[in-house]
């Protein structure tokens, strides 16, 4: 068994990042922020109950992955991601019911709109990375690598930036007037005020 998954890693490793970046990372970061509310909300039961649920139905899906499907190392990393989604939905849902419901539209449609930028983005960045690899940039040098990274993600960034502030994600707007706060709060701290005394008798 150990020789036969040896010789197999190279193969299983892709799958398993796709299944740990793209479906488990998305659903445990939002899981994360929804635990948190219901610790705001002074209840620390559900989370618990849910994470019991979630973690059940890994131990179950895994073992019917592997013993009944026959499934390689990957089907490990599907019942997780399964069992995170899982966890995060449930939370949404005790979460809509518990403060009376909240807009669903307000919810997820930032969501998708940055969700849209960012595939859009990311389409738009492999574009220079492999102009510039095979014209300009010779990345056997470590120099010549880090250039054609950082000017990849600059393109990559000022595209999802563009993208999002025609989509009128509301959210830019806010992450704006947070720049201009702390930018206008370390102005006002390197700004010498002379404070006047009254002349005492």
């Amino acid at each position: 068994i150990y020789v036969e998954i040896a010789s197999r890693k190279v193969k299983l490793i892709p799958q398993l990042k796709l299944l740990d970046g793209l479906i488990i990372g998305t659903a445990q970061a939002i899981a994360l922020l929804l635990v948190r509310s219901f610790y705001a909300l002074k209840d620390t039961r559900t989370p618990v109950i849910v994470s019991i649920l979630s973690v059940s139905l890994n131990v179950t899906l895994s073992f019917y992955f592997v013993q009944n499907l026959h499934l390689e190392v990957w089907g490990l990393g599907a019942s997780y991601a399964i069992s995170s989604n899982f966890a995060f939905l449930l939370l949404l849902y005790f979460l809509h019911h518990k403060v009376g419901g909240f807009n669903l539209n307000d919810l997820f449609m930032p969501t998708l709109k940055m969700l849209l930028a960012a595939v859009v983005a990311a389409v738009a960045l492999y574009i220079p990375i492999k102009a510039l690899d095979q014209l300009v940039f010779d990345t056997t040098h470590t120099i010549n690598l880090i250039l054609l990274t950082g000017i990849a993600s600059i393109f990559g960034l000022g595209v999802y930036l563009l993208l999002v502030w025609l989509l009128k994600v509301r959210e830019l707007e806010t992450f704006g007037q947070l720049i201009r706060r702390i930018y206008k709060f370390k102005f006002e701290l390197k700004s010498e005020e002379i404070v006047q005394h009254p002349d005492t008798v």
